[in-house]
Formats: structure tokens, C-alpha cells, sequence
């Protein structure tokens, strides 16, 4: 299917490791308002051109469409290629699963509350606005303490839950919907932990021990989603 962007025709296709091949993706894709409205705002760089749009993952709760993340092969002005990647979505509600792997062993970073009244532990939280930005608490601190941005994967490799070539897989949490990302992150993030913000520690935790003490469905779910993945 041809779509316009920026006065030009661009292919738009399902991207090679798309977990299906089902035409009926694209036909929702195009339907969809937050790629209408990006389709009719978005110009490439300078010098640049898009040669194609490639779906690699689409969002659907309830069958509405949610969310979808785009692959853009771009061509420079010395006909080199080069590769973007736009996340359209509802602002919705994100937990990340950041997975490092010391030893044998899957470790998990952690949120851990102890005050008073409550020791909870959870997976970080957060919103990801219709701009496709992760925002909140939880994502502030974690950039800017720990380097670490979890929409972009700066320093790490997205990693499916479900299919690896993927990069990122949702999960559905009671009446409203939470995506689920889940990292590889490497050994240098675990160095950096625990660190604390306020009353709130973020620490690695074995994969294993957050299941014996989390009572918090999103994360439950989550690590249950990327376990069965595995």
C-alpha cells in the first residue's frame, strides 16, 4: 500500500519480523488517527527522502487499535541508508521490565517503597504520551541517574517477550491497558544500583525473588508475559 508523506507516495508494509502477515494490520494502520495525523505532518530531514514505512508491532485492546511502532528507511543525499523509528499511541499507562543477565541469572530492576505503612515492590511505571515520549517519576530518574531510556533503548537491546526480533510486546491489566516493555540491558546499569529517590529504591533483583514478593498485578503480568517468552 502506498501512503503521502510530505508530498510523496511511501510504501507502507508489515516488517519482516512482524509476528504475522496478515494484510488486515496495514488496513487498520491507516485507519488509525495518531498515524493519519503523523502521516500529515511528518517531513524527513534535509537531503532526505523515505523510501518505506515498515509496521513492526501494532497495538489492539478491545479491537481498537492503541498503538503502533513504525520502521522509516530513509535515503541520504549520498544515497547512503539509514533506519528511524516512530511510536504512535493513546497516552497509556507503561510499566518497564529491564532484564540483566548476571551469571545464569535473569535480574530484574525493581521500585521498592518502605515507609510507615507500605514495602511494596514493583516494576517501574509511566505514561507514554501520544508523542510516543515515556514520562513520569520512575523515567525521569531512571534517564537521568541511570542513563537508561526505555522507549529509545539507548545502551541496550529491545527485547521481546514473546519474539525477539520484535521490539516490545503488550500486555492487558484489568479494565485499562499497561504496555509492557521489556530490555537486555548490559552489565554496566547493574554497577549503578541500587540507587535511591526519595522513599522509593531502584535495585536488581533476581527475576525469581520479584515473583515471591511482588503482590502488583502489572508487574506479575509482566514478568509472567516475558517468562512464557523465553
Amino acid at each position: 500500500m502506498e501512503v503521502k508523506v510530505g508530498g510523496e507516495e511511501v510504501r507502507l508494509v508489515l516488517h519482516k519480523h512482524y509476528l504475522s502477515d496478515d494484510d488486515s494490520v496495514v488496513q487498520q494502520v491507516v485507519k488509525y488517527k495518531a498515524f493519519l495525523d503523523w502521516v500529515a505532518k511528518a517531513q524527513p530531514k534535509d537531503g532526505y527522502t523515505i523510501q518505506q514505512i515498515a509496521i513492526q508491532n501494532l497495538d489492539v485492546i478491545a479491537k481498537r487499535v492503541a498503538g503502533v511502532r513504525l520502521e522509516l528507511t530513509l535515503r541520504g543525499p549520498n544515497k547512503d541508508i539509514s533506519y528511524e523509528y516512530v511510536y504512535l499511541s493513546d497516552d497509556t499507562n507503561a510499566a518497564v521490565l529491564i532484564i540483566m543477565k548476571i551469571g545464569e541469572v535473569d535480574n530484574v530492576v525493581i521500585a521498592s517503597r518502605q515507609d510507615t505503612t507500605t514495602n511494596s515492590v514493583a516494576l517501574p511505571t509511566g505514561v507514554i504520551t501520544k508523542d510516543g515520549n515515556f514520562e513520569g517519576r520512575a523515567a525521569t530518574f531512571l534517564m537521568t541517574k541511570c542513563g537508561l531510556d526505555p522507549m529509545n533503548a539507548r545502551g541496550s537491546r529491545p527485547l521481546c517477550m514473546t519474539e525477539k526480533n520484535a521490539a516490545f510486546q503488550m500486555g492487558v491489566s484489568g479494565e485499562g491497558a499497561t504496555r509492557f516493555f521489556a530490555y537486555n540491558h548490559s552489565r554496566d546499569l547493574y554497577a549503578k544500583l541500587p540507587v535511591q529517590d526519595g522513599s522509593i529504591t531502584y535495585s536488581a533483583v533476581p527475576i525469581d525473588e520479584v515473583l515471591a514478593k511482588t503482590d502488583d498485578l502489572q508487574t506479575l503480568l509482566a514478568i509472567t508475559l516475558y517468562k512464557r517468552g523465553l
